[in-house]
This record gives C-alpha cells, sequence and structure tokens, in this order.
C-alpha cells in the first residue's frame, strides 16, 4: 500500500503530464469542446432548478466558463466565483452581475473584485468544479493547492466537474481528502457518479 507521500508525488507527476496533453488542443478545438461542455452543463436538470451557481473564471487552458457563467446571469441565476483567501488553501465566493469587472487575483485567477458581495455558498444548489482530470469514479485532480477539497468537504450542494473527455480515467491516484464528484460534464455529455 501506498503511503501519502508515494500518492502526492503520483499526483504531481501525473498533473505535469495531464497539462501538457490538455495545452496541446489546438484553439479551435478547444473552442468547439468548450461549446460542447457548456451545452452539456447548461442542459443539466440541477443547473434548470438551481436559482444560484457557484462558478469559476476560467484560466489559462481550462476548460473555458465564460460562456456558462453569462448564460446564469442572462437567466436570471446568482453567480458566485472564488477568491483565494491566502496560500493555506482558503477560498470565499463573491457574488458577481457580469465578467466585466474581474480582476487578476492570486496566481492570475479572474477573481471577484473588492466591494463584491461575500455569497453564502450553503446557499447555492451547484457547484462547478475545475478539474485537469477525472476517474470514473468522481475523484478528480485539481492543481495541487487543496482550495477545492477544503471547500468541497463543507458543501453539501451539487458538485459537477468539468473536463475534457480526453481526460477522463479510469483511475487517478487519490487521498483521503479528496471530494468526490456528483456529475462529470464533458464535451462528450454527462455522466452521474455511482456512489457506493
Amino acid at each position: 500500500m501506498m503511503d501519502a507521500e508515494d500518492i502526492r508525488e503520483r499526483k504531481r507527476l501525473e498533473r505535469r503530464r495531464l497539462l501538457a496533453l490538455r495545452n496541446s488542443l489546438s484553439q479551435r478545438d478547444k473552442a468547439a469542446l468548450d461549446a460542447a461542455m457548456a451545452d452539456n452543463l447548461l442542459s443539466l436538470e440541477a443547473y434548470g432548478k438551481a436559482g444560484g451557481l457557484l462558478l469559476y473564471a476560467s484560466f489559462g487552458g481550462e476548460p473555458g466558463t465564460f460562456a456558462i457563467i453569462r448564460r446564469a446571469l442572462a437567466d436570471g441565476k446568482r453567480v458566485a466565483l472564488p477568491r483565494c483567501r491566502d496560500d493555506n488553501g482558503s477560498m470565499d465566493f463573491f457574488e458577481i452581475t457580469s465578467v466585466d469587472g474581474l480582476l487578476p487575483g492570486k496566481y492570475g485567477i479572474p477573481e471577484p473584485p473588492a466591494g463584491a458581495v461575500l455569497a453564502d455558498a450553503s446557499r447555492f444548489a451547484l457547484c462547478v468544479v475545475p478539474s485537469l482530470a477525472v476517474d470514473e469514479e468522481g475523484y478528480r485532480i485539481g492543481y495541487g493547492r487543496g482550495y477545492y477539497d477544503r471547500f468541497l468537504a463543507g458543501y453539501g450542494g451539487i458538485k459537477a466537474g468539468l473536463c475534457y473527455s480526453f481526460m477522463v480515467h479510469k483511475s487517478l491516484p487519490r487521498e483521503s481528502f479528496d471530494v468526490r464528484l456528483d456529475f462529470i460534464v464533458t464535451d462528450r455529455g454527462v455522466k452521474r457518479v455511482e456512489k457506493p
């Protein structure tokens, strides 16, 4: 059995490999996959029922979320995006009414500006989670800083991970604190994660 240090090292190596794979997408292919993924997320029953969504502003090679954010706002839904609080993996969500005022925050990721209203995350029914890769059991590999794992551990709503279909694997290394998703949303469709 692998110890925690071995698992962390496997995740680190896998993360490097997966980032290179994802970053090999052409802009044209990425745009097509992003559009299909957005359509699939927006067709989720959980999206239709949600009065509010916890989303994130995509950055770098991540699946694009700006079309999803704009559509949710146009549909009259409350939208909140995260702002990293510190280097210890803590973040808070703040409500936005437009993507126009987002500013580069920690790590260069677009975040709500100062003055945005702190959201009560427990009142948002759906959280869309950034996922570099996901396995068939709903466990994800993120970017290694643990912000979402810490947040999701106390979140009671529906957790949907966005991930390109070629980044879904049979199994990925996981640690005891990794939180399982409820849905995996890809460019090819939506999979509900069956829980034991």
